[in-house]
């Protein structure tokens, strides 16, 4: 664990060292934004929040329905389609 007694001190060194400063901050930059921020790593996280998210629900979502001549359809639309079409009105299912 990271022991921020020191913060102060820090601050007023990097305060004075803007180049210093500069290098630590382009370098969590890129590491954020290389890894953590990538396409794949934002779908993995929201992938991973609505399993988690589900487990904890009292219901469990009915992925299909049954129409009235007998079709099985899908219900809704995968979240990938609707994040892409997120400003675009929703489709009619």
């Amino acid at each position: 664990m990271r022991n921020w007694s020191d913060l102060d001190e820090m601050m007023t060194y990097y305060l004075a060292h803007q180049d210093e400063a500069m290098a630590i901050a382009l370098n969590n930059y890129a590491t954020f934004h290389e890894r953590y921020l990538t396409t794949a790593a934002t779908a993995y996280y929201w992938r991973r929040l609505f399993a988690a998210w589900a487990s904890v629900q009292g219901f469990k979502p009915q992925l299909y329905e049954t129409r009235a001549d007998g079709e099985v359809v899908i219900r809704g639309i995968p979240f990938e389609a609707y994040a892409l079409n997120a400003e675009k009105p929703m489709p009619n299912l």
